[in-house]
């Protein structure tokens, strides 16, 4: 018998319209508890995870000695996602905290993202919890196996969602009262030379029903609503890629006209989604969306040359509803997937010869909801700036990249050092005109705009790069440098990097990232487009900072093409659409002690 999990198709498209970042992965169906918290239909009960794709329990340098958190928490921190945690809401909310209900003895079909492929395999384990308040012990989880009877699910080359089939035991139920936790465990291989303690593992855990009533009530409490049984998916226990969706879906349901303003979110931008294969329930997203993004402070009034543009008068993206503002006609064509809405087929030019404002550069994406195409109440606000260095910005300023986010509260605002408050006093800005207007220019110091060539734009809602390839910023306020050092040993091994897993310029390619010299780093933002030089063996590369690690693998990530030149091989990484076939070419060592000068 084979049961399916609880998931509507809006619940991924949700997920789909955040960003992701470096981070190596997480539970999607059953949802992870720090994971559900990002769908709709759970977030009045679990509060947003911005980093519940690093559940390591700190690195390998916490791990290594064999203690950690049972769902990825460090071992001597809190455990925000065990059961009473701040992610383990049953006790409080029982079913409606419940990601998925399966029938006893049946097949789960399960789903896994992975946005930083460190080799390596998956294993699950069940905990039958029989009260509330009950918590799990790593005594208490069973070792589940594949219908094949495998109980480690090996893991592909690639950055992507994963799909496989676990099996539930015989004669076990938890529902009502009494609950399920489904844990999944990645133990990655990408440090050859260490055993099991020195690779990392990520752990999540997502709680289920196993009943033979999914679907209605699974106990007798009368008030409890009904866990309905998510659509079967079809995808077998092979290494497979998600297939596209039921072109059919039943019963559409709208979705909350209200704009939602943006939070500041983990530095690591998530990945898009995949959208269910057989959805139920669908939740259409308006077509037309409007985004309160920052203009020219001197507006051009293109007319849409198409309806699926709607308000859009500029650069659109269907996939995610997204309008950018402030690009070139030759940009917006440089991808199929994007859609020119100026006017006619040319560039949309200014009516006054005044400086161009730049565009906000958030190196701390943030997570994109839909919005009505006619907002109320979501007009820019004026207040005055409170400190010199603010200039005009009258929200909150980043200085790092000279940007200024508009429609951000205080709270978003000082949630990270790094930013800087700039509205009035220090309450949050209010809305002064009922009448919609376009918004307020971002830059605090406008400049004149620099030659640009077209960059492949990025999947995400507005488009950002690093300060040394932003066509409209000036770098006037400079951060302060991290320290350099010269001449330092350092280990160094490479990451395939499949799709784009930035975190310091998301207009990269996934093809940029195979065949650039980039570099992951731990301290990023800090360190977006800073440099270092390593030698090995008389061959020199220099990367450039363009994603966070994780920490604790003690060595630095290069790209492949960078890895390969500082190898001295010719290898194109551009041409190679396996890790496999890459490592054969480059005759792959796993790793190499090579010198590091600039910021290491």
């Amino acid at each position: 018998m084979k049961s399916t999990a609880f998931l509507t198709p809006m619940a991924l498209i949700m997920a789909m319209m955040a960003h992701d970042a470096s981070a190596h992965g997480r539970l999607l169906v059953p949802p992870h508890r720090g994971y559900i918290g990002s769908l709709p239909q759970f977030k009045d009960f679990v509060p947003k995870n911005y980093g519940d794709h690093s559940l390591n329990a700190g690195g390998i340098g916490q791990t290594k000695g064999g203690k950690h958190g049972i769902c990825g928490d460090k071992f001597s921190g809190k455990r925000l996602h065990e059961t009473g945690g701040e992610y383990g809401k049953f006790p409080q909310h029982r079913e409606k905290v419940i990601g998925a209900c399966y029938a006893p003895g049946s097949t789960m079909d399960l789903q896994v993202q992975i946005t930083a492929n460190h080799k390596g395999y998956f294993e699950f384990g069940l905990c039958k919890l029989n009260s509330l308040n009950d918590k799990e012990t790593e005594e208490c989880f069973k070792t589940l196996v594949q219908p094949n009877g495998e109980k480690h699910w090996k893991l592909p080359t690639g950055a992507k969602t994963f799909n496989m089939q676990y099996m539930l035991p015989d004669g076990m139920s938890c529902d009502g009262d009494s609950h399920c936790v489904l844990r999944w465990h990645y133990v990655g291989w990408n440090n050859p030379d260490a055993d099991i303690n020195g690779q990392e593992h990520y752990w999540n855990c997502a709680d289920i029903y196993v009943s033979n009533t999914c679907g209605s009530n699974p106990s007798s409490s009368a008030s409890k609503p009904a866990i309905p049984n998510a659509p079967k998916q079809t995808t077998s226990s092979s290494n497979a890629d998600t297939q596209p969706g039921d072109p059919h879906p039943v019963d559409p349901q709208p979705v909350d006209p209200q704009p939602v303003n943006p939070q500041p979110g983990d530095p690591h931008p998530v990945h898009p989604q995949p959208v269910d294969p057989h959805p139920v329930h669908p939740q259409p997203v308006d077509p037309q969306p409007m985004y309160p993004q920052p203009v020219d402070p001197h507006p051009v009034h293109p007319q849409p040359g198409d309806p699926q543009c709607g308000v859009c008068t500029n650069c659109y993206y269907p996939v995610t509803n997204a309008c950018f503002l402030g690009w070139t006609k030759a940009q917006c064509d440089f991808l199929d997937v994007y859609k020119w809405c100026g006017a006619g087929s040319s560039d949309p030019q200014p009516v006054d010869p005044q400086p161009v404002d730049p565009q906000p550069v958030d190196p701390h994406p943030v997570d994109p909801q839909p919005v009505d195409p006619h907002p109320v109440d979501s007009q820019p606000v004026h207040p005055q700036p409170v400190d010199p260095q603010c200039g005009v910005c009258t929200n909150c300023y980043y200085p790092v990249t000279n940007a200024c986010f508009l429609g951000w509260s205080k709270a978003q605002c000082d949630s990270l050092d790094v930013y800087k408050w700039c509205g009035a006093g220090s309450s949050d800005p209010q809305p002064v005109d009922p009448q919609p207007v376009d918004p307020q220019p971002v830059d605090p110091q406008p400049v004149d705009p620099q030659p640009w060539n077209a960059p492949k734009p990025s999947h995400t809602c507005s488009p950002k790069r690093p300060p040394s390839s932003n066509p409209y910023t000036a770098k006037k306020l400079a951060s302060s440098p991290s320290t350099g050092t010269s001449g330092v040993e350092k280990k160094v091994s490479w990451n395939w990097f499949a799709s784009s897993t930035t975190d310091c310029d998301a207009s990269l390619s996934k093809d940029t990232l195979n065949h650039g010299l980039y570099i992951g780093g731990e301290n990023i933002p800090a360190d977006c487009g800073k440099a270092a030089t390593f030698t090995y063996n008389g061959h020199t590369v220099q990367a450039t900072y363009a994603w966070r690690t994780t920490g604790g693998e003690g060595y630095n990530e290069l790209s492949p093409q960078a890895f390969a030149q500082l190898l001295g091989s010719n290898a194109n990484a551009a041409d190679f659409n396996s890790a496999t076939d890459f490592q054969a070419a480059i005759n792959d060592p796993g790793h190499v002690y090579s010198t590091c000068s600039g910021t290491c």
